[in-house]
């Protein structure tokens, strides 16, 4: 278990949460399911465009974090394709 128990619950708990899909975000990807990180971590920055009570100082740090988790699982299934160097 890589504590995802815990994420899923907190999900439940605060369904608009962009950083409980966030931090399942990168769960996911600390696992190696590329899949399922991807999905948070999308699900994540359509909650932060719809939070508009968050600073957008806040709200673009957030999202560039979260872009960048998302370059991450692109090269990651770029380098795992047969014949990739």
């Amino acid at each position: 278990d890589f504590g995802g128990a815990r994420f899923l619950k907190t999900g439940e708990v605060l369904p608009d949460s962009a950083n409980a899909s966030d931090s399942m975000g990168e769960a996911y990807l600390g696992v190696g399911n590329l899949d399922q990180a991807e999905r948070c971590y999308l699900d994540a920055l359509r909650k932060l465009e719809a939070a508009k009570d968050l600073p957008a100082v806040r709200r673009e740090r957030q999202a560039a974090s979260i872009r960048r988790a998302l370059e991450e699982i692109r090269k990651r299934r770029g380098s795992d394709r047969v014949g990739a160097p």
